[in-house]
């Protein structure tokens, strides 16, 4: 078990450090964003990242090495997700999210996004209680879904908040900045390739 332990522990830290590395590039040094923004406005964008890929690593390695594997990363991707979450809220306004905004008011992108992403959020919720809680609960909850149909309408709710966020930018790749991808187009890719090949394993 604590092999277990240590070796997630490293693959965390690895996800975290570069994907905040990742934004940092991105944002602050191609984008020009300022660096006064690096403490929530870049490194939000970096924990929404590390959670997206935690949450798929965490998947995947259900499927091959069972549940102690995963737990850690599913629990890791949970707590980010918690504080993305939190300040986006904060963060939440026409000068950050331009293209989720008109007149003042969020649209149906900033809308949908946001409601796919706490829908995201609650989804994931019910997993890790679903994977850490005693025996009791978790009967209780396999009454009603399974593990694999929770992963898969979070992963779903994931793949459609980072559509709805990023979409806009997504067909011009000329104004990627060195060509690299925004992070929400790789938290869709990432949540539709974990999608595919659960189906697939399914089938």
């Amino acid at each position: 078990m604590k092999l277990i332990k240590d070796y997630n522990i490293r693959i965390i830290t690895a996800v975290v450090s570069l994907s905040w590395i990742y934004a940092v590039i991105r944002y602050n040094v191609l984008k020009n964003v300022e660096f006064a923004h690096l403490p929530l406005y870049v490194t939000n964008k970096s924990f929404a990242l590390s959670a997206v890929i935690l949450v798929c690593l965490a998947t995947l390695k259900s499927e091959k090495h069972g549940k102690d594997y995963s737990v850690y990363l599913s629990t890791a991707g949970y707590l980010i997700a918690m504080v993305h979450m939190l300040i986006t809220f904060i963060l939440i306004n026409k000068e950050y999210f331009p293209s989720l905004f008109s007149g003042g008011k969020l649209n149906i992108f900033g809308e949908l996004s946001l409601l796919f992403g706490v829908f995201t959020f609650t989804a994931f919720t019910f997993l890790v209680i679903f994977m850490i809680t005693r025996d009791y609960y978790r009967n209780l909850f396999g009454q009603i879904f399974t593990i694999n149909f929770l992963n898969l309408l979070a992963l779903t709710f994931l793949g459609f908040h980072s559509l709805l966020l990023g979409i806009k930018t997504w067909a011009s790749p000329k104004t990627w900045p060195a060509m690299l991808p925004p992070i929400s187009l790789i938290g869709f890719i990432a949540a539709i390739i974990t999608i595919a090949k659960r189906l697939i394993k399914s089938t």
